[in-house]
């Protein structure tokens, strides 16, 4: 808790600097390069979150105990396809334990440095074209994302930098790349499949009318959660996709749901984004991009918020809600 509450003080620390740089500047979309001490500033908080996730120890609940177990059994091996075919993973999760295990000759707790390392650096080449304050994207990285995905979901870290990195190619509607990185990122946790559906909505319109027509509907259809969520439930297990979140599956039934301050606090946000969002248009060029990003999570906090197979999403669009606030 210590280490949670320095990390975030210092992030409000960088986050009212750079917010004063640019203010000096007169322009948001400034480089972090061009910022004094912004840059040293910002390594410094990435240095400080890989040593804190990588030099963790016994850190990540269940999980960690999981993957070590995995990862001795790797280590039992005597050949890389005899650990490919008969793995419980993902082929490049798999691989990657491999590498370290069998030939760096790491041991587990050295794969997490590794993995940290390649997380915060995939992670920062990803959105460093997009976020205007870094400060205020490591308040919400800490307040949203940062145990979950860098203590627990050591499968699904892969899957989250990397799309990080190729949602470019959304904004930039290149569908080839797009589905071509999305299809290699997946081999790193199945659950980043659903991200196959994206692209078709981000080639939508969107305006102001259409944000409150959005809000509104979903709002009311948040009194069907139960019966989409249960509709849903069925769907998965009719597939046989428990497979693809098994955890979330597992979870939903004991029919636990999202906490409805996840909608509360989502609409609160909504709420001014619909307020603003002429005046962000004008503004910024890349606002449709994250408005429709921040979108992406409305009918999981809504619609189907009485199951959690889809909970796992949320994490790929959590960064909207700090370059929305800052916006």
């Amino acid at each position: 808790m210590a280490l949670y509450l320095l990390l975030f003080f210092l992030s409000l620390l960088l986050a009212v600097y750079e917010n004063q740089k640019l203010d000096y500047y007169g322009n948001i979309t400034l480089d972090v390069y061009q910022r004094p001490l912004a840059y040293p500033m910002v390594w410094f908080m990435f240095a400080a979150f890989m040593c804190i996730v990588g030099f963790r120890y016994k850190l990540g609940g269940t999980d960690y105990i999981c993957y070590h177990s995995f990862n001795e059994l790797i280590k039992a091996k005597h050949s890389f396809w005899t650990a490919i075919s008969t793995s419980q993973y993902e082929i490049s999760y798999t691989t990657f334990v491999y590498l370290c295990a069998k030939i760096l000759h790491l041991s587990y707790e050295g794969s997490l440095v590794i993995e940290a390392f390649i997380f915060y650096i995939l992670m920062y080449e990803g959105l460093k074209k997009y976020i205007p304050n870094w400060g205020l994207f490591f308040m919400f990285f800490i307040y949203k994302m940062f145990f979950y995905v860098t203590f627990v979901a050591m499968r699904q870290a892969f899957t989250i930098a990397g799309f990080f990195v190729i949602m470019r190619y959304l904004e930039e509607r290149k569908w080839i790349k797009y589905y071509a990185s999305l299809a290699l990122v997946a081999t790193f946790h199945y659950g980043a499949l659903i991200l196959f559906v994206l692209y078709p909505f981000f080639r939508l319109r969107i305006s102001k009318k259409r944000l409150l027509y959005f809000g509104v509907i979903f709002a009311m259809l948040t009194l069907l959660s139960n019966l989409t969520g249960n509709l849903l439930n069925s769907v998965v297990n009719l597939l046989g996709l428990n497979q693809l979140e098994d955890k979330a599956a597992d979870y939903s039934s004991f029919k636990e749901s999202l906490n409805i301050l996840y909608t509360i606090e989502y609409f609160m946000l909504y709420v001014l984004v619909v307020k603003h969002y002429d005046d962000l248009k004008e503004r910024f060029a890349n606002t449709d991009f994250w408005v429709m990003m921040f979108l992406m999570v409305l009918p999981i906090v809504t619609l189907f918020r009485s199951t959690l197979i889809l909970v796992r999403e949320l994490f790929y669009f959590y960064p909207a809600y700090a370059v929305l606030v800052y916006y």
